[in-house]
């Protein structure tokens, strides 16, 4: 039977395609939906397509404004920690400051009756008292031969907090060395007069030294009272010290409580080294030389005397 021309080649025709239909594959870890969700991978299998740059946009405005809270939080929190000096604090702290400054120190030995351990032997130093000297001058004197003022001196120090809050609980004096009394040189200056005393006081002979009020040896100081400093915020205390029966080489100890602690702060004098204090010998002659200050200068008194006599109503006698 001869084919019909028009009609299909059954031989040639497309056949139907015995397999499955491709179907879309995701990556289980891709997201599906927000600023990372991409479109599934083509049926063909190629490569997914680069992100478009809306998204790429909207993925970093997204992380800029997380920094921008998390950096906005930690600028709040150190503002408000500077405004309430915690963070001063925690810096100090950090840093190992002290949490109290001894800002300054005064020791008048220039003014007062001082003596020293030995004789005045070497023409330098004789030359040195022979002649008018500079205050500057005649207080490194002093320093150099480590006088120590007579029967009584008194301390003046600056304290300063360095915290937002400092408690002084205790301050006492420290003794380094005990010994007799010095005997070598002694010196009355001319404008030697009595040292005033001032309400903390401290008896060096004492078998424990502490302060007590003037005129009150009953009642520790720093039992019922405290010194409260802020940051910055300084107070002078004033420390009157006493001696008859020996020499004294001391420091004062300060108990500071402060970043929930107590901690001891050593008070020394500006020129560094101890405070010295000695008594008085009884009788001139116990002494081996005595000096007085006459226009500036210093002139050896009379072996057994005090002085030269050359002043009015001045008490000379042995």
């Amino acid at each position: 039977m001869a084919q019909d021309p028009g009609a299909p080649d059954a031989t040639n025709s497309p056949q139907p395609d015995p397999r499955p239909p491709a179907t879309t594959r995701r990556d289980p870890g891709q997201p599906t939906v927000g600023p990372d969700a991409r479109p599934a991978n083509p049926p063909d299998g190629t490569p997914d397509p680069a992100p478009p740059e809306e998204t790429k946009s909207a993925l970093k405005i997204w992380l800029a404004g997380i920094a921008a809270a998390v950096v906005g939080a930690v600028v709040t929190a150190l503002l408000n920690g500077w405004f309430t000096n915690s963070a001063p604090d925690m810096v100090d702290k950090a840093l190992g400051t002290t949490p109290l400054k001894v800002v300054h120190v005064s020791n008048v030995i220039n003014e007062v009756p001082v003596a020293i351990k030995e004789a005045i032997t070497t023409t330098e130093d004789r030359t040195m008292l022979a002649n008018p000297a500079t205050e500057k001058a005649w207080i490194d004197f002093l320093y150099q031969k480590q006088a120590a003022p007579v029967n009584q001196m008194t301390i003046s120090v600056v304290l300063e907090g360095g915290r937002s809050k400092v408690r002084v609980v205790d301050m006492r004096p420290r003794i380094h060395h005990k010994g007799d009394r010095w005997s070598g040189a002694y010196f009355t200056p001319a404008t030697a007069g009595e040292v005033g005393t001032v309400p903390l006081t401290s008896d060096l002979d004492q078998q424990h030294p502490a302060f007590f009020m003037a005129g009150n040896k009953s009642e520790r100081y720093f039992t019922q009272r405290q010194i409260d400093l802020t940051r910055g915020e300084q107070s002078t205390v004033s420390m009157t010290f006493t001696a008859r029966s020996a020499s004294y080489e001391f420091d004062v100890v300060v108990t500071v409580a402060a970043d929930d602690k107590t901690e001891e702060i050593a008070i020394h004098p500006d020129k560094g080294g101890l405070f010295r204090l000695t008594g008085r010998q009884e009788k001139p002659i116990n002494y081996k030389q005595a000096f007085e200050e006459v226009d500036g200068a210093w002139i050896q008194a009379p072996a057994g005397q005090w002085c030269t006599k050359r002043y009015e109503l001045q008490d000379c006698s042995p």
